[in-house]
């Protein structure tokens, strides 16, 4: 994984027993974004959840100002209507 430039988000032992501590949960990332993970500390299960927090940078991201919604007109219906029984719905033996 360090290879190609993958680093662990996790570092500490998330599953622990009477023996060993082991972690089993391995989140990869080659994210330059700043990060934080912690382990909650949980006594239902030997398995500890984990929570990964990702800083994003929301200035980059596209906001999309269109939503789309549905037009539920007559002919709309009519329209979808004539869809659905347009197809076959028989089930076919091969």
């Amino acid at each position: 994984m360090a290879s190609f430039k993958f680093i662990p988000a996790i570092l500490r032992p998330t599953r622990i027993t009477e023996f060993p501590a082991t972690l089993i949960d391995n989140i990869y990332t080659n994210s330059d974004q700043i990060m934080d993970s912690c382990i909650l500390v949980d006594y239902i299960s030997d398995h500890l959840p984990i929570i990964l927090f990702i800083e994003n940078d929301y200035s980059t991201c596209k906001l999309y100002t269109t939503s789309s919604k549905r037009n539920f007109t007559e002919q709309n219906m009519n329209s979808f209507a004539a869809s659905l029984q347009s197809i076959d719905w028989s089930i076919s033996e091969k």
